[in-house]
């Protein structure tokens, strides 16, 4: 009875590793299962200004991703949940694990069905073609990050911040960017597929401009977790849009009276090392006002909403072609901390001097007819980042004849 090999055994054999010799060598020197960590420098920076540096190792990134011929990477990622269980707990319930299988995408990609998607969001898998399903099921697994491909003849090895002990069960290659923001961008930071210079996500180019810039991604979106027993490892769970505290952390807001139909709402930047909203091209934040009689609760007008987002419209990328292409044409979401802010004027209909007024900033993934159209209940998908009430307001006049001030609340 032939007995099965491990599945990662194209990782650790013997001849892998010798392949791959010449290149740790050039790293660091190979002791104990691991190996030294190569200079952040010697590979790009992430952004569109970095030098052609091409790095000694690959980084985490789409598809194609020149795995060995044969490599089933299901039963690679298992053997890597086998061991490390409360990470890949994580992972399970994470959106890297469902980049493939996530409701709001599947309804994106039936609408646009194009490699450049299937590149990121089933990275395992050739992009030429539908991804299989193994591919399908693990999404953005633990190989498209920690199994990288080094040296001419890309030659798979296990990669990790940090090198492995001399009992570990395969060597790891450490290289320290996979703690920076270069181990992010060639998935958080794109242009669109067919228009150069023209970015569909710009995360890291947010990031960089921030107050944060010195903070790499992991500071916030992979913590330090600790078992009971002692043991430390960074958080894959890669939670946003299931972390509605992570969402509020990111801005803080204050409101007055600016009218008697009107109010302002004063929007700052506080937690997120990037604009906010980020990421996905629909996401915006919603500010909205709705007055109520004090007396009886009974509302008694609404003003109409702000959206702070992406607008885009059409540009030819060639002078002599007759299409058109998806281009931003205006962001006025949330700038990064240190950039600036947003004051947002909000009018009702009718006066509401006398009426008590509630004002919300929420966090949407999406407009309400895009919800509709993909099957998202809008009022239960949204964070409400931040809110407040304001009192009704005095009279025009105070005795004595001075007349009164704005009132003016924090959020809470």
């Amino acid at each position: 009875m032939r007995v099965p090999l491990h599945p990662l055994r194209w990782l650790a054999r013997p001849a892998s590793l010798a392949a791959v010799m010449p290149v740790l060598a050039a790293l660091g020197a190979f002791a104990g299962g691991s190996v030294a960590a190569p200079s952040p420098v010697e590979a790009a920076p992430v952004g569109v200004a970095g030098p052609a540096v091409v790095p000694l190792l690959d980084l985490p990134g789409p598809a194609p991703r020149a795995r060995p011929a044969g490599v089933d990477v299901a039963a690679v990622n298992a053997a890597c949940a086998s061991c490390h269980v409360e990470i890949a707990a994580e992972w399970t319930s994470s959106m890297h694990r469902q980049a493939w299988v996530d409701p709001v995408f599947q309804a994106a990609y039936d609408i646009e069905p194009l490699p450049f998607c299937r590149s990121c969001h089933a990275p395992e898998s050739d992009p030429a073609a539908a991804p299989l399903e193994a591919a399908k099921d693990v999404g953005v697994a633990c190989t498209t990050c920690h199994v990288q491909e080094v040296g001419a003849a890309k030659s798979s090895v296990v990669v990790g911040t940090h090198g492995a002990s001399p009992q570990s069960p395969h060597p790891v290659l450490a290289d320290a960017r996979l703690g920076t923001a270069q181990a992010c961008g060639s998935c958080h930071q794109f242009d669109f597929p067919r228009v150069a210079g023209a970015p569909m996500q710009s995360t890291i180019d947010e990031h960089a401009s921030s107050r944060f810039a010195s903070t790499p991604c992991q500071g916030c979106h992979m913590p330090e977790r600790t078992a009971p027993g002692g043991r430390r490892w960074k958080s894959h769970a890669f939670a946003v849009i299931s972390d509605p505290a992570m969402i509020r952390s990111a801005a803080t807001a204050s409101a007055s009276r600016t009218g008697s139909k009107s109010l302002s709402v004063e929007l700052e930047p506080r937690g997120a090392g990037h604009s906010f909203p980020t990421g996905d091209m629909f996401r915006r934040l919603e500010v909205r006002a709705v007055a109520h009689d004090p007396s009886t609760g009974r509302e008694v007008a609404r003003a109409e909403p702000v959206h702070l987002g992406r607008k885009f419209g059409g540009r030819s990328p060639d002078p002599h072609a007759m299409s058109m292409e998806r281009v931003e044409i205006e962001d006025t979401r949330l700038p990064p901390p240190g950039v600036g802010s947003r004051t947002i004027d909000l009018r009702f209909p009718i006066s509401v001097r006398g009426a008590e007024v509630r004002w919300e900033v929420a966090y949407q993934r999406m407009s309400n007819a895009m919800a509709v159209s993909f099957g998202v209940d809008q009022a239960r998908d949204e964070v409400i980042v931040v809110s407040g009430v304001l009192a009704p307001a005095p009279s025009p006049q105070v005795p004595g004849g001075a007349a009164s001030s704005p009132r003016k609340e924090k959020d809470r």
